[in-house]
């Protein structure tokens, strides 16, 4: 039997100690559909929340000047390995002793990554991961910092033919899992040394290239292999278990599909324009600006959510999305979190159950989940990145 640790009980008995049932402000109703449990919550609700802080103790990176951070993963043992996409290169880092090695650097030779930013990294339960979508191939380090090799990420089954695989979380088996982005839709691929396996696979027949704040998959995997997941444009979530077609359950909220308002379009215009003169095209003539309005569609509904996330102790996170009236020009070039997504996260226990909301620190963007603590990137008002984590039960 698997064994909680005390922080992680504790964790639990709190949070229960939040949701004190059916009297809650934030209770749902409970109904089965098919077998599958279904938590309903009525909005809008008045749901607490309670504001987590950086862990200033934890600083592995001090002293090292980190160039725009895209990625990070845990590796136990009080180390991680983050990616700055500026410089190319893979930091291993331990907790305590800082530096341990630099993996990669911008080029095309062995153990080399592309220097445009398409790059991410992950864990087996042996090494370090880089997916590099620019070159096409993944490449594996030891936990040492060695590079062991490198092979193709295309699949076999359509040679030829770029994968745009991005998200990519270890998985319990040891391989990896990531989202692969298509026009159809997205979907949850595991990959290990065999092959592939299409793990979930969700259908956006409304997304197309010109479409603005395009609907997006957002998942995690939980350490047995659930996946958690629902749509960018739907305030609902849902569980699935390996093996399983449908999912175990699904909580979600009255008016979950919102409607994008006059305002909201009124607003995401300005943001589009401006955006279009900060990437260089400079002032923009009204012919001119409307032939780029008329080159694009807006939304027909708003983001909802922007992550999800396996969270401690059998809890699972979802961050929601700003108001559109609050989204600048970064969510015109970041498709996900670090556009999109708001300071507010919703915490749902097992079952689908809402425990509570918290509130994540300003500039901090979640990355992985490991024990009690959330790991990501922080960046500070001069813009200055570096890794941080807030633990839950600090």
């Amino acid at each position: 039997m698997k064994k909680r640790s005390a922080a992680g009980l504790l964790l639990v008995l709190s949070l229960a100690a939040c949701d004190p049932g059916t009297d809650s402000a934030w209770s749902g109703v409970v109904s089965d559909s098919a077998g599958i449990r279904v938590v309903d919550f009525a909005g809008p609700i008045d749901l607490a929340f309670r504001e987590l802080h950086v862990d200033e103790g934890w600083d592995p990176g001090e002293g090292l000047d980190f160039g725009r951070v895209v990625d990070l993963e845990v590796l136990g043992q009080g180390r991680v390995a983050v990616l700055d996409a500026m410089s190319a290169e893979v930091f291993l880092l331990d907790g305590e002793s800082g530096l341990i090695a630099v993996l990669g650097g911008p080029g095309e030779g062995p153990g080399e990554f592309s220097p445009n930013g398409l790059i991410s990294v992950t864990r087996s339960d042996s090494s370090i991961v880089v997916p590099d979508l620019q070159l096409q191939r993944v490449s594996e380090f030891g936990l040492d910092g060695v590079f062991l090799g490198a092979t193709s990420l295309m699949d076999e089954a359509r040679p030829g033919a770029p994968v745009f695989a991005v998200e990519w979380r270890a998985h319990p088996s040891g391989a990896a899992a990531y989202r692969e982005m298509t026009l159809e839709g997205d979907l949850v691929t595991l990959r290990d040394g065999e092959g592939s396996e299409v793990l979930l696979s969700v259908e956006m027949l409304d997304r197309a290239p010109n479409l603005l704040l395009s609907p997006t998959l957002v998942w995690d995997m939980d350490p047995e292999g659930r996946i958690i997941w629902g749509r960018s444009d739907r305030h609902e979530i849902r569980l699935k278990d390996p093996g399983e077609a449908e999912p175990r359950w699904i909580s979600r909220w009255a008016g979950a599909e919102a409607q994008l308002s006059a305002e909201d379009e009124a607003h995401l215009t300005r943001v589009f324009l401006r955006s279009a003169e900060d990437q260089g095209m400079g002032h923009l003539p009204e012919a001119r600006r409307r032939e780029l309005l008329d080159s694009v569609r807006f939304p027909s509904h708003r983001p909802a959510i922007t992550a999800v996330y396996a969270g401690p102790s059998e809890t699972y996170w979802v961050q929601r999305a700003r108001p559109v009236r609050d989204l600048g020009m970064e969510a015109m070039r970041v498709a996900g979190g670090a556009g999109l997504g708001g300071r507010e996260w919703e915490v749902y226990g097992p079952e689908g159950d809402l425990l509570e909301g918290v509130i994540l620190p300003e500039g901090f963007l979640v990355r992985r989940v490991h024990e009690s603590c959330l790991y990501g990137i922080l960046e500070g008002e001069l813009g200055l990145q570096r890794p941080a984590r807030v633990c839950v039960d600090a």
